[in-house]
């Protein structure tokens, strides 16, 4: 409501200027800030005083996948909103980490859990049990150093923000959003620019070979994207000029 009333609304990224323009407001009144890892002296900044010390730098390091873990422990089906228990998602979740560890054959899996996620200790003993190469990390530790140490990136629904940033810090490394149970918002990536959206287990199968004998290519669509402003005072100073020459052609009419 408020965007549809203020003279600009101010969004950071492509799909909240898109779900603005559902909402009502005029294009007009969108200004687009890009995000801070989109600005290339931002990110070398950043890359620079910060992911680098997250770099993993051993001589033979080991291949590692980091399985970004959402906090709900249930979900719904996209088609009809039926409920997905508990159980059956953790049966689907397990069933999902045994596909990685059985394709990756060596690779460590880290399964990195949302900060808010409940029954740690239960979890961390299920997914561990499964093979020593599964790690189920501590809530708290910082997403950006798997992030960097890990050769691909993957993510469970609902849609996490980490997979947006990981395609920020790291364009060129592999990013898996899976929806292999077409949940509700798990389809939030498709199309997205540098995300490999999958909803099947032979997609899934597929990918993982692909990128485990180094065959992988990541497919980048064409940017047509709308160029956003790179830093907070060129919005501003564009706001200003444009507030003042709407002034003056309101002043002019009314003369």
């Amino acid at each position: 409501i408020s965007g549809l009333r203020a003279d600009y609304r101010i969004v950071c990224s492509k799909q909240d200027y898109n779900l603005s323009l559902k909402e009502g407001v005029a294009e007009k009144k969108l200004v687009l800030l890009e995000h801070p890892l989109k600005r290339e002296n931002t990110k070398r900044f950043f890359e620079k005083v910060y992911f680098s010390n997250f770099k993993n730098k051993t001589k033979n390091k080991i291949k590692t996948l980091t399985l970004l873990y959402p906090e709900e422990p249930y979900s719904f089906k996209r088609s009809d909103f039926l409920l997905i228990s508990e159980k059956e998602m953790q049966k689907n979740r397990i069933k999902t980490v045994n596909l990685m560890v059985n394709t990756l054959l060596g690779w460590k899996i880290f399964i990195k859990p949302h900060p808010a996620i409940l029954k740690f200790e239960e979890l961390k003993n299920m997914f561990e049990s499964i093979s020593p190469c599964v790690v189920f990390t501590n809530p708290f530790d910082q997403v950006e150093r798997y992030i960097e140490m890990s050769d691909v990136v993957a993510g469970l629904p609902p849609a996490s923000s980490a997979i947006f940033t990981t395609v920020l810090q790291h364009s060129g490394k592999p990013v898996l959003s899976l929806d292999l149970n077409q949940e509700f918002f798990g389809d939030c990536y498709k199309d997205f620019e540098g995300v490999e959206y999958i909803e099947s287990e032979q997609g899934l199968i597929s990918v993982l070979e692909s990128i485990r004998d180094n065959k992988y290519q990541k497919n980048y669509k064409t940017n047509s994207e709308k160029k956003g402003f790179s830093n907070t005072i060129d919005i501003l100073e564009y706001l200003l000029r444009n507030k003042k020459h709407d002034n003056h052609i309101y002043s002019s009419k009314a003369v």
